[in-house]
């Protein structure tokens, strides 16, 4: 199988045969190697330099504690080198300035414009005195469909760009999620979605359903207690790597988020920053539909743009509405009319699609309606 290899990867694999033949010969209880099979498709080259790594590490200790022989010594340490080359071959992070982060992340997002530059106003306080645990909280707070989720996953990203933040890991939670089957369970629940999340962002997606599900249980006011505990512990004090942040944002409704701040009165001053999104006008509804028309491949008939404009018009009226979300469940049931009736190569929408479409939505809303409390 080594026919099929490249010639730096070619050198790479005798490394890795020198590496083990050199340490083959002494009883290291403590260093334990994979074998992989070149052939399989799975094999990655990655994986065995972190074993490398981690053999030489273990390779050090055992020369610093001497539980191997002076002759083993220099063998082993000239051999376990090799395995930091990986290391020093790991390309450099690159770091982008707060602006060039924010315009990479969010330019190509509709109608957040004024959000953009309120991230701005409320971040770079953070970039200036980067060693002071100032709290990375921020609440998202709208009505369906304004892109509450969007905008914190193009946070999380503009955060590690701008090196606020040291790594991608984007772990999204709700209230459910935070308690746990049994009494004393959920403390143990909170504290592990916050070490997985650790330098990366923790997203707590309408955790007021906490409340929801009864604000009385023990199961909530522990979940609850323990969020503040482990939000507050964040930010305690100076920090020895400016990086070891964590962005904690909290989204959802403003009302249901307003409540369950109340419940604590801890809760509002751990979320200090305030975003707040704003319903899409018109002319920015009409975009979205069409950018996510594009992106499924399909066009729009010219005479139904005046259809569609009334549609969505009419349909923002409503006390309810729900924004983007509407927008995408009548392009999603425009492009089943349209593909019903045509053929597999015509990808027009025409005005009877949008027509069958708004009524579909609209027969689905009223037998929700109908169903409750039943």
């Amino acid at each position: 199988s080594e026919g099929n290899l490249s010639d730096k990867d070619l050198g790479k694999l005798k490394n890795i045969k020198d590496f083990f033949s050199d340490i083959s010969t002494f009883n290291l209880s403590k260093i334990e190697y994979v074998k992989y099979d070149l052939s399989s498709q799975n094999f990655n080259y990655k994986n065995i330099e972190d074993i490398l790594f981690h053999i030489y590490t273990s390779a050090e200790e055992s020369v610093a504690n001497e539980t191997i022989n002076n002759d083993a010594k220099l063998k082993l340490l000239a051999s376990t080198k090799k395995a930091k080359l990986s290391e020093q071959e790991k390309p450099k992070r690159k770091i982008l300035s707060l602006e060039e982060a924010l315009d990479k992340n969010f330019e190509n997002l509709i109608g957040l414009k004024d959000v953009k530059n309120a991230i701005l106003g409320k971040t770079k306080l953070i970039l200036k005195v980067p060693q002071k645990a100032i709290a990375c909280n921020f609440r998202i707070i709208g009505n369906p469909g304004v892109g509450k989720t969007t905008v914190a996953e193009a946070m999380s990203k503009t955060f590690y760009d701008a090196g606020i933040i040291k790594n991608k890991e984007f772990v999204a939670i709700n209230g459910a999620e935070l308690k746990a089957e049994y009494v004393g369970q959920t403390t143990g629940r909170v504290k592990e979605f916050f070490r997985k999340a650790h330098g990366g962002t923790l997203f707590l997606d309408e955790v007021y359903s906490l409340l929801e599900e009864g604000s009385g249980d023990s199961f909530t006011q522990e979940a609850i207690t323990q969020l503040m505990t482990e939000i507050e512990s964040l930010y305690n004090g100076q920090l020895q790597d400016p990086t070891d942040k964590t962005l904690v944002i909290m989204a959802g409704y403003k009302d249901k988020v307003g409540k369950l701040l109340d419940k604590n009165i801890g809760f509002r001053r751990r979320f200090p920053n305030i975003l707040e999104l704003r319903d899409y006008n018109l002319e920015e509804l009409l975009q979205i539909f069409k950018m996510y028309m594009e992106k499924d491949g399909f066009t729009l008939q010219k005479d139904a743009n005046q259809m569609l404009t009334q549609i969505i018009e009419k349909e923002k009226k409503k006390e309810n509405f729900s924004n983007a979300g509407y927008v995408r469940n009548l392009l999603q049931s425009a492009e089943e009319n349209q593909a019903r009736r045509t053929e597999l190569n015509d990808f027009e929408i025409k005005i009877e699609d949008l027509i069958e479409a708004e009524k579909s939505l609209y027969d689905s809303e009223e037998e929700n309606v109908g169903k409750i409390g039943f």
